[in-house]
């Protein structure tokens, strides 16, 4: 305003061509001035959006840091699965309600990137340069959390049907033992030591497929986990071959009893038949003869006989005695295997 009246004042003091020349220079430096006031202007409102724009950076990036820190601690207590279905389940549900929330910080973090992308136009090339590397690291521990989170959630899916199968498989065969050991704390039956054999076959594989599954779980679940499965392991194995000595003994014994009776059974049975015999002769033997001739030849005869009862009778002490012995000591094994 003041050089427009001095150049006002000056053109009323010298001639129309100078006064045309002042006047030209005023113009100019008005539109100069005026265009200077536009620019300073437009870097006044990209100073403004640029200063909204690095305070809202600067609030979004620590929020998804301290974000971030909570969330990777969260994740870290899920380290070690569960080696329990219930407990693993939790987990399941945890991990599936962390990883929908990491998903849904997507939006946030893609457009504190972009943000920041846009800021680096307007600042130096070193401050550039060093916000570059902040909004690389904070994608890359984002990428890490989105990784890690779903390698988790497998890893707990992958582990439940593991971890259903061990433990039926363990219920299913501590049942079974603990039926069995009742059983063989009384008097078995040769019926119920046989069905205890046939069992033995059946649940084997039931032990097997717990010594296959255990190890597996014990490196998805390392520290207090396998230690849990190593010692169920453990006292399966154990406690399964126990039983299956016991039960071995007692088929044993019970085999050996059986072999001997049966031997006594027969030898009892060959003088049964002799007996028989013998009875037969005695009872058509023609009475004795008057003729010396004829008598000799029946004691001769009766001497035979007496000689043959006399071996027969010897025989006949000595199975008598087995079947004693045999009988007492199946008596003893009954009463040892209802004690064993």
């Amino acid at each position: 305003m003041e050089l427009t009246e001095v150049a006002d004042k000056l053109m009323s003091l010298v001639g129309e061509d100078e006064a045309a020349v002042v006047a030209d220079k005023v113009a100019d430096t008005a539109d100069r001035y005026s265009a200077l006031c536009d620019a300073s202007d437009i870097i006044g409102q990209l100073l403004q959006a640029s200063r909204a724009g690095l305070r809202h950076l600067v609030l979004t990036y620590q929020d998804l840091q301290a974000w971030m820190e909570a969330m990777e601690k969260r994740l870290n207590s899920h380290r070690a699965l569960g080696v329990h279905t219930e407990k693993l389940l939790q987990q399941m549900e945890d991990l599936a309600d962390l990883t929908e929330e990491i998903a849904n910080r997507q939006n946030q973090v893609d457009s504190t990137v972009e943000s920041g992308l846009e800021l680096m136009k307007h600042i130096s090339s070193d401050e550039a340069i060093q916000l570059k590397d902040k909004l690389d690291s904070l994608q890359r521990r984002y990428n890490d959390l989105t990784a890690r989170g779903s390698e988790l959630l497998k890893n707990a899916q992958e582990a439940l049907p593991l971890v259903q199968q061990f433990h039926n498989s363990h219920h299913r065969l501590v049942d079974w033992m603990l039926g069995a050991e009742t059983q063989l704390q009384h008097e078995p039956r040769e019926e119920e030591i046989a069905r205890l054999v046939q069992d033995l076959q059946e649940f084997r594989p039931v032990l097997e497929n717990i010594n296959l599954v255990g190890p597996q779980l014990c490196q998805l679940s390392p520290g207090e986990g396998a230690a849990t499965i190593e010692g169920l392991v453990t006292r399966d194995n154990r406690r399964f071959d126990g039983i299956a000595e016991q039960i071995q003994r007692k088929a044993e014994r019970w085999n050996l009893s059986k072999q001997r009776s049966m031997e006594v059974t027969a030898d009892m049975d060959e003088l049964l038949d002799w007996f028989r015999e013998v009875e037969t002769a005695l009872r058509d033997a023609e009475p004795p003869s008057a003729d010396p001739k004829t008598i000799r030849g029946q004691l001769k005869e009766h001497r035979a006989l007496q000689d043959d009862i006399t071996s027969q009778k010897s025989r006949g002490r000595d199975v008598l005695a087995t079947a004693k012995k045999v009988n007492m000591n199946f008596t003893r094994v009954t009463c040892f295997l209802g004690n064993f």
